[in-house]
């Protein structure tokens, strides 16, 4: 079966595709983004406006309930709406790329042409290059035979989102710290006593210490189940090597490893846009190096098998 992945990523439907993902996801770290302010800023104000204005204690907590309800029955599912959407469509991006057959059980329908068409308009004075959506995976994936190549591709999309996810989940500890040491030094200069700081500042704080610790555990939870599916992607690159497992039977394996991807994809805590292209281009000299050293594997194990067949 020939080895058509970095011509079929670069298919003007394929980039259509992951224009409407980019899209999907970045509508979804807005709504993230309204939610915080929502449920963690607004509240943080509401606290010293009813320490400044006591007769207004019964609207705060009229609009913490209201907040309260909004993140349940508003922002968590919208944002679980988008992220399955456009998890379906990069999954309807890899399946084709990766030849790979859909699997509805898992995947669910197959995202409707109207959503993609809807979702990857450009706008004026944006194309695919801009968006950084060109050559998606590394050309060397289509150097070696497909079977092998596919395994690059899905190896390369759980060490890059594991990688990502880790720097970010370090990032939100290091600003929620700062902030932590900020107000503490902002109450120790204006010389509150405990219970004043307590009152004052750590309480009103406290909404944004929990979300910035939840936010960096979540991601690093994530990181280290993509993690678990690389490691599980090398042990069948290694096999594909070594002649372990047939051709027929690593396409199922790998069609296995795509499924849990998915959901990875589906499931994944968000990461807002300016994180992700901020690291963008140094991962992915990083993934384009380590795909170099294996197609140069591949090559090699390929000749030493062609070298003893008779």
């Amino acid at each position: 079966m020939s080895n058509r992945i970095p011509l079929r990523q670069n298919e003007d439907l394929q980039l259509q595709r992951m224009a409407a993902q980019r899209r999907l996801y970045s509508r979804a770290k807005r709504i993230l983004s309204w939610q915080m302010v929502i449920t963690v800023a607004l509240v943080v104000v509401w606290s010293f406006v009813e320490r400044w204005f006591p007769m207004l204690k019964v609207y705060a907590a009229l609009y913490g309930m209201t907040a309260v309800l909004l993140d349940i029955a508003v922002f968590t599912p919208l944002q679980n709406s988008l992220k399955q959407k456009a998890a379906g469509i990069q999954e309807l991006f890899d399946c084709y790329v990766l030849d790979l057959p859909w699997q509805e059980i898992k995947a669910g329908r197959r995202p409707d042409a109207e959503l993609v068409a809807e979702f990857s308009r450009l706008p004026s004075g944006v194309d695919y290059s801009s968006m950084k959506l060109l050559d998606w995976y590394p050309a060397e994936s289509g150097t070696v035979p497909l079977f092998l190549g596919r395994l690059i591709c899905q190896r390369a999309n759980c060490w890059w989102d594991a990688k990502l996810r880790r720097r970010y989940a370090v990032w939100i500890l290091a600003i929620t710290c700062f902030l932590s040491v900020l107000v503490t030094i902002l109450g120790i200069a204006r010389q509150l006593s405990l219970e004043a700081f307590v009152l004052a500042d750590v309480l009103p704080f406290l909404p944004v210490l929990v979300i910035g610790i939840r936010q960096a555990a979540d991601q690093r939870q994530a990181a280290t189940r993509l993690d678990d599916l690389k490691r599980h992607s090398e042990r069948l690159w290694s096999q594909a090597l070594s002649g372990e497992i047939s051709e027929q039977e690593l396409t199922r394996s790998s069609r296995t490893l795509q499924d849990e991807i998915f959901e990875q994809r589906r499931q994944n805590p968000l990461i807002f846009d300016w994180a992700y292209n901020r690291l963008r281009d140094e991962h992915e000299e990083l993934m384009n190096k380590c795909a170099s050293i294996l197609q140069m594997e591949a090559s090699a194990a390929l000749k030493e098998i062609a070298s003893q067949t008779p």
